[in-house]
């Protein structure tokens, strides 16, 4: 901080001398002041003027520097971002350990030379300027984030308007904005697509890739084969997004007459409980999308014809990741003995409750990542 920029400092001394010899150097410095000669009148002062330090003598009568400070440093005190140095002839360290637990920044010892005076009120004045600054960088930091949180938010979608499917999500960001995502729209023809992604991280940049995800969705024709969509997907983000960042995810589409096509890019696979109550993996990993142009693992379509009642799960990595505290993930074994056991409810049910069960199971420890969960049950 210049020294020009007039800051004003408020001298706190019971002796006048004192005060009038700081105020001389003070004004030779560029600075403002003040000056209070009875300590006790102290919050009055400020409450009609403002000062950027206090100087502040260490034994005064009535009430000492130490306890004055300690009110002004005080949880409910609307002066506690008030810089204080405090002035004094004291040498025992206890006392002055007590004067910095207590808030002081610094202090000088008595009798005072100028080029000290000069140079720790100009380390403390710099160090509250930092302080400021940093403040308004977290303010602006924690308003762009809800400001995504909205953007994000706002690009997920209702539930489209169908009678032949049950579906249920949660979706469960790890942060304000989140690196999960997912879209479920209705084409012409009635068929529901699905869309389960987990971009790298889970930060404003994830979402950021979220965001790409989903305005490359709504770009493509909606009744193209899923590993089209997926092959084009790759092609934007691998154009768009650093080499290091990349996207999982799974599109699914299913027909009024139960017909579903699946296709999986680097994502966990995903579970389809049957009409027989039979629990079954849907299809393997492909690649993930955006981590390279070309295509080493084609994407591939998968097809299938839904019976009444036929179960699907679709979820990211962080109910797989989820761990308790032995340190142990929840993991796809755990995953598919749940399912397993709980194959009579219903999809909404199940969802439910198999949150419950990992949080049952993670105990105290919580999720560390995005966690969303997809779920879809065939009607007719």
């Amino acid at each position: 901080m210049e020294e020009t920029l007039k800051s004003k400092i408020l001298i706190v001394d019971d002796e006048p001398q004192i005060i009038q010899y700081m105020k001389a150097l003070l004004s030779d410095f560029g600075y403002e002041t003040g000056a209070l000669s009875r300590a006790e009148y102290l919050f009055q002062r400020l409450e009609v003027e403002s000062f950027d330090l206090i100087l502040m003598d260490l034994h005064m009568p009535g009430i000492d520097g130490l306890t004055l400070v300690k009110q002004l440093k005080g949880d409910q005190s609307s002066y506690r971002e008030i810089p204080v140095i405090m002035l004094t002839g004291e040498t025992q360290e206890q006392v002055l350990a007590d004067c910095f637990e207590s808030g002081v920044v610094d202090f000088i010892n008595k009798p005072i030379h100028e080029l000290t005076l000069r140079a720790r009120i100009r380390s403390a004045l710099d160090t509250q300027a930092h302080i400021q600054t940093v403040r308004k960088q977290n303010a602006k930091m924690k308003n762009d984030l809800r400001l995504a949180e909205i953007a994000q938010r706002s690009a997920l979608p209702s539930l489209p308007d169908q009678s032949f499917l049950q579906i249920t999500v949660s979706y469960l960001p790890f942060g304000n904005v989140s690196g999960d995502t997912y879209d479920i729209a209705k084409n012409q023809d009635g068929a529901i697509n699905f869309f389960l992604g987990d971009a790298t991280g889970h930060d404003i940049a994830a979402a950021f890739i979220t965001m790409m995800v989903q305005m490359g969705l709504v770009s493509l024709p909606a009744d193209a084969s899923t590993n089209y969509i997926m092959s084009q997907l790759n092609l934007l983000l691998a154009s768009r997004i650093p080499q290091d960042k990349f996207v999982t995810g799974v599109y699914l589409r299913i027909t009024p007459q139960g017909t579903m096509s699946i296709c999986n890019a680097g994502h966990p696979v995903s579970f389809m409980i049957s009409a027989n109550k039979e629990v079954g993996q849907l299809v393997k990993r492909g690649q993930p999308l955006g981590m390279l142009a070309e295509e080493k693992v084609p994407y591939v379509e998968k097809k299938f014809q839904l019976q009444p009642g036929n179960k699907i799960l679709l979820y990211t990595d962080g109910i797989l990741e989820w761990k308790n505290e032995a340190g142990e993930e929840f993991g796809e074994d755990r995953l598919c003995e749940f399912l397993e056991a709980n194959r009579d409810l219903a999809i909404d049910q199940m969802t439910e409750r198999l949150l419950d069960h990992v949080r049952q199971f993670a105990g105290e420890i919580p999720c560390r990542d995005d966690l969303t969960l997809l779920g879809i049950q065939y009607k007719e």
